[in-house]
């Protein structure tokens, strides 16, 4: 009786496993999205460190959003390969691709940059001379290329977070090769092979970037969020999502707790390491790779948690609060900052601001969205 219970307990696991592979969507993975995105927005409260109690203990402990950068990359790999429909190598289907892709953002993204220019307008004194610069830059980041430019005055301009989704868009545009490259394998060991071999590219360009880096000042944003690079990432995704498909490996709360501590450790330890950026990178790299495929795998206690409705909804707006809380971090900053409202209590009190804020716009922009949809679909009904 045991046995059949065990059995059935298995035949459901896997069932469970066969239905997620098959919906694309992997709902411990979607919660997480959640959780990076929170690293992340924690990594740009800069000013925290300028306090005289805990500044310190931020800049050493809590200022490092790289796992949570590289997960969102090799994330994207990874769902890119459960894409039903395998674009074409060429620059259209590229572009095609990667215009879907982005197409349900790109309206926050517009807000966002609104946000940006109304905190650059705040900010600067000379208003005329400055809105020619800012017109330019406004139709370079519409575009959605700026990020390939290696320059920070044009990839982090007007909303200092837009950098990421002109990357993955460059990125995307990549895909049909990458796929067609990821596709061609046939097994386990393969797979593992093209991911060492993408770690290595990855490496290997990052340590050219730096190099330029230190000769050009201006192409100041090459080894961090260039698209050259970043592209590694979600190919590196890809191979991941192979090895999930073909793996019935199911990861339970002691392999998820493991790499849980590893990376939470990693993240309060990272900047007291003495190891060179590259080793750094290669870290970063091999542990966010064991992160997302233990939880890809995960049928623990964890995620359980994760798969919760409320985890995965805050996950589904992960990239609205990403998109807005830079905007509105940077002008209610500097408020404080003309203020002089530097206080202990004071970055406190900013800190909530922002917090409220950010979530006040992204659930109006999502209450807006959806009622212009609701409105959307009524007409089409009418007209069939």
């Amino acid at each position: 009786m045991e046995h059949n219970l065990a059995s059935k307990q298995a035949s459901k696991q896997a069932s469970k496993q066969a239905s997620r592979q098959a919906s694309k969507r992997i709902p411990q993975l979607e919660g997480l999205r959640f959780i990076m995105c929170c690293i992340i927005i924690l990594s740009h409260l800069e000013f925290l460190g300028e306090s005289e109690i805990f500044g310190d203990f931020y800049n050493t402990y809590l200022h490092n959003p790289t796992l949570a950068v590289d997960y969102f990359f090799m994330l994207s790999g990874f769902g890119i390969y459960f894409s039903s429909k395998r674009p074409e190598c060429s620059i259209k289907s590229g572009l095609e691709f990667a215009v879907a892709k982005v197409k349900k953002i790109y309206p926050a993204y517009i807000v966002s940059l609104l946000l940006g220019m109304a905190w650059v307008c705040f900010t600067t004194d000379g208003l005329i001379k400055t809105l020619p610069k800012l017109f330019i830059i406004g139709i370079t980041d519409l575009t959605l290329f700026q990020s390939i430019t290696g320059m920070t005055i044009f990839s982090h301009s007007i909303n200092g977070v837009c950098w990421f989704l002109s990357t993955i868009f460059i990125c995307y545009i990549a895909c049909p090769w990458l796929l067609s490259v990821v596709d061609k394998i046939r097994n386990k060991s393969q797979a593992l092979i093209m991911i060492c071999s993408f770690v290595v590219i990855t490496l290997a360009l990052s340590s050219g970037a730096l190099l330029i880096q230190n000769n050009l000042s201006v192409l100041n944003d090459l080894r961090y969020g260039h698209p050259f690079i970043r592209c590694w990432y979600l190919a590196i995704g890809m191979c991941i999502g192979y090895l999930y498909k073909e793996s019935k490996t199911q990861m339970g709360s002691g392999q998820e707790l493991l790499i849980s501590a590893i990376a939470i450790t990693y993240f309060f330890g990272r900047n007291s390491i003495p190891f060179d950026k590259g080793v750094l990178r290669f870290l970063d790299i091999v542990l966010c790779i064991i992160f997302l495929y233990v939880f890809a795998c995960g049928r623990g206690k964890l995620s359980d948690g994760l798969s919760t409705k409320l985890m995965v909804n805050l996950g589904k707006i992960s990239m609205y609060l990403f998109l807005f809380h830079y905007p509105v971090r940077m002008l209610i900053g500097t408020v404080f900052e003309n203020y002089g409202w530097n206080s202990e209590w004071a970055l406190l009190i900013l800190v909530a601001l922002i917090t409220i804020f950010t979530i006040l716009i992204t659930f109006l922009y999502r209450f807006v969205e959806d009622r212009l949809k609701a409105r959307q679909n009524r007409f089409r009904t009418t007209l069939l």
